[in-house]
């Protein structure tokens, strides 16, 4: 996941809203790799005990102010699950166009 992590934060584009917490993509790009390796480790532990996806989906704020480290994640996951699902070939007929590079 360190390589997915590094990679999503390398290509977050910058001039992004940055949510409440006023932390954004350009300080994200620039942080010493000691603090992204600790954030790696903090996201990892959310994912095992559920709390990061729980507070995602009941969030209903409008995408603009989602916090950055909470696109970092679902940009990691969707990669995820797009590429299993090519893998896979979990989808059939007009439900694969909805991954990356594939049209109908």
């Amino acid at each position: 996941m360190v390589e997915d992590f590094l990679g999503v934060v390398l290509d977050l584009p910058d001039n992004k809203a940055a949510g409440l917490s006023g932390i954004t993509n350009k300080l994200w790009k620039h942080c010493d790799r000691s603090v992204l390796d600790l954030f790696l480790v903090l996201l990892n532990s959310c994912l095992i005990c559920g709390s990061v996806l729980e507070k995602v989906l009941t969030n209903t704020r409008p995408i603009a102010l989602i916090e950055t480290a909470y696109k970092i994640l679902s940009k990691i996951l969707s990669d995820r699950i797009s590429m299993a699902c090519s893998k896979y070939d979990i989808l059939r007929g007009n439900n694969f166009s909805v991954l990356k590079g594939i049209t109908t």
